[in-house]
């Protein structure tokens, strides 16, 4: 298989086999916003149909069934369709809506089944069994699987309860067969719908990370900082948690630039970024910050640590022996969180004791 063959079938299969594997949560959560409006939206229109189809059953329905039809059609589906347009508008629980979403058809479909059961001439209310079907796949804003199976739950419920009112054998085969084709155009658009979703998801997440990466030594860039940082300091703030920044500088790099070119500058950053992928914790982040700059984020870490860590790193990168330029060093500066703090003021504070550091001779971390 070539190299494009891999990428392609890569492509497919992540589009395709999300669940059970990392990328199908990461997609839930993006999706999940989109389709709780969707499902609000939608909910809201089709019970707004059906308080019209009530309506229209006062009108036109036999006398002998037309309270039947409207306490089904107007106090028991549009209600329901209304609590959960109402849930998924607030926000409620998605398990609770997803729930509610799944069980509202096939409540539906029974009560199509029950009304029908009562009537001589059903046939103008077999159009709702096919619009049901298709509704399930296309608009109701289930995911793919449990529109799936709530379509194929449904369509069982529409043809075992036509068995019993259809005496007609070429009547209740085209049923069945009319039956079968919205089924069949409901899932290849709810499969179209879904694989452009999930492309679109899998383009999304490759943009993210392009505008979060940098290209060079593949860490974080500045933005990764503004995007968490926040944050960071918000929950050191609200559990009372140790939070460190250091800033690194690779000292004298524009002699490295002047005497042996841009590439070896370019080869000496790559080689700091892989010891300081290597050094530092998982749950550091790193970030090149620009040029000849990185910082690290590093959640939990007291004073002693930060600066531990610090010299642990200055010492790695001075033992390290890079091709063709010998061994370089770090200057570092160092600071924790503290009260009031932002994310500026903690990287100005850092910037200012990397400052002194270089200042009182580099090779050195000290801390503000």
């Amino acid at each position: 298989m070539t190299e494009n063959q891999q990428k392609k079938f890569l492509s497919l299969r992540q589009i395709f086999c999300f669940r059970g594997c990392e990328l199908h949560s990461s997609f839930d959560k993006w999706d999940r916003d989109a389709r709780m409006m969707q499902i609000g939206a939608i909910s809201l229109l089709t019970a707004v149909l059906y308080i019209i189809f009530s309506q229209l059953d006062k009108k036109l329905a036999p006398a002998h069934i037309e309270p039947l039809m409207t306490l089904i059609h107007l106090y028991l589906v549009a209600p329901v369709l209304l609590l959960i347009s109402y849930l998924a508008f607030t926000r409620r629980s998605y398990t609770l809506v997803s729930t509610a979403l799944f069980l509202a058809p096939l409540f539906a479909a029974v009560g199509n089944i029950y009304i029908i059961l009562h009537l001589t001439d059903y046939t103008t209310y077999l159009t709702e069994e096919y619009l049901m079907v298709f509704w399930i796949f296309t608009v109701s804003g289930m995911t793919f699987f449990y529109a799936t199976l709530n379509a194929v739950i449904v369509a069982a419920i529409y043809i075992a309860g036509s068995y019993f009112y259809m005496d007609d054998t070429y009547l209740y085969s085209m049923h069945a067969f009319w039956l079968l084709c919205s089924f069949a155009f409901g899932l290849l658009g709810a499969l179209l719908f879904e694989r452009s979703k999930r492309a679109l998801f899998i383009n999304h997440r490759q943009l993210h990370a392009m505008a979060i990466t940098d290209n060079l030594t593949g860490l974080y860039n500045r933005s990764k900082f503004d995007e968490i940082m926040p944050s960071e300091i918000e929950r050191a703030r609200r559990y009372q948690t140790p939070l460190g920044i250091l800033i690194l500088d690779v000292d004298h790099f524009k002699a490295v630039n002047d005497a042996f070119g841009h590439e070896k500058g370019d080869q000496i950053l790559t080689g700091i970024a892989e010891i300081l992928k290597k050094e530092t914790r998982a749950t550091d982040t790193l970030i090149r910050w620009g040029g000849e700059e990185f910082v690290i984020i590093c959640p939990g870490l007291v004073k002693e640590q930060i600066l531990a860590l610090a010299e642990k790193l200055r010492e790695k990168v001075e033992q390290h022996t890079f091709e063709s330029v010998g061994t370089k060093s770090l200057s570092i500066g160092a600071t924790q969180y503290c009260i009031e703090d932002t994310p500026a003021s903690m990287i100005r504070r850092a910037d200012e004791a990397l400052y002194k550091a270089k200042e009182s001779g580099r090779n050195r971390a000290l801390y503000l």
